[in-house]
């Protein structure tokens, strides 16, 4: 997943910047700010997956360290 501009910005007539992200095969054009706001959402869903887990590895390492007894 990119974020960064895929073509340069180009001005719209009203003067606004266009700013192109996404994947490979996925495009979006819209304003800076949208692209910004696109951006953080971007993040905000890879920091949450990256928590999530690493909350599972913490789980599974802690769970291997407990054996039962017999």
């Amino acid at each position: 997943m990119s974020v960064e501009p895929k073509q340069p910005c180009k001005s719209l007539s009203n003067g606004v910047d266009v700013f192109v992200w996404g994947t490979e095969n996925n495009h979006k054009q819209a304003s800076l700010k949208d692209g910004l706001d696109e951006a953080q959402n971007m993040v905000y869903k890879v920091i949450t997956e990256l928590k999530e887990k690493e909350d599972l590895i913490n789980s599974v390492k802690h769970n291997n360290r407990v054996r039962p007894s017999f």
